[in-house]
């Protein structure tokens, strides 16, 4: 039997965006979560109605409030960039907080990086380094990579090429290109291993396949696109940064 979100997840991806924003608000009703994201998606991306970050905050919250992590991950973002609201690091953080204790691996990437950089929180480099390891053992590419570049860098830990190879190995089993590019690097230069010029070559044609596969072969943006103002475009340009996360919210359609 079709659920309420299932009714709406059909007219969506329809491009029936009345009546889809009609069953999420009666699935909100019954206590679906999901519906409440779905909703402050369509805000945020203008899908069938004009785009309103205000609205869309208020929709993520209520879908925080209902339980959902990522929404509660969201709205973190949304107070640490002024997305809606008023920019206020420190509610960023308690949002962060409890999406982490709910399982998001964002939002453990966010908590240990508040603790990092002294945001909202007193920085702590122990402990913000244990939620990014947390992250990245739960499976998220992004902390390792990010993980593996701080003990190359010798940044908040001491130089390590031992441990960054570890990270940036743990990162290409989670398929993520940058950490597998970052390797490749490691073996051209010989850093913490003997050089080996044919290792780097395979490891940069895997990278570039991820890469591939990831962008479905689309026009890499620089950025700064109207779609990057939260988290980030599809087709943006991975950089050495830790990122929020790698898209920008969509609706949950399955």
């Amino acid at each position: 039997m079709e659920t309420k979100i299932d009714m709406g997840n059909e007219c969506l991806e329809n491009g029936e965006y009345g009546k889809a924003l009609e069953y999420y608000q009666a699935a909100v009703e019954e206590g679906e979560a999901i519906a409440a994201y779905n909703i402050a998606c369509m805000y945020y991306n203008g899908d069938g109605v004009d785009a309103d970050d205000e609205k869309a905050f208020e929709w993520y919250k209520k879908a925080s409030e209902m339980g959902d992590e990522e929404s509660t991950n969201i709205v973190g973002e949304c107070y640490e960039n002024g997305i809606g609201v008023k920019p206020d690091v420190n509610r960023a953080f308690v949002f962060y907080m409890k999406a982490a204790i709910r399982g998001s691996v964002e939002g453990m990437i966010n908590v240990g990086t508040c603790y990092l950089e002294g945001k909202g929180v007193e920085a702590h480099t122990t402990i913000g380094l244990t939620w990014l390891d947390k992250a990245s053992e739960e499976g998220e590419g992004v902390a390792s990579y990010t993980l593996g570049n701080y003990f190359a860098a010798g940044e908040y830990v001491d130089q390590d090429y031992e441990l960054a190879k570890i990270y940036y190995e743990r990162g290409m089993v989670q398929d993520y290109a940058p950490a597998i590019e970052a390797l490749a690097d490691m073996y051209r230069l010989g850093l913490g291993v003997e050089k080996d010029e044919e290792k780097a070559d395979n490891l940069m044609a895997l990278a570039d396949g991820k890469y591939a596969e990831y962008y479905e072969d689309d026009e890499l943006c620089d950025g700064n696109c109207e779609e990057c103002k939260l988290e980030g475009c599809v087709n943006e340009q991975p950089t050495e940064e830790t990122t929020k996360t790698e898209e920008a919210p969509a609706e949950k359609t399955e």
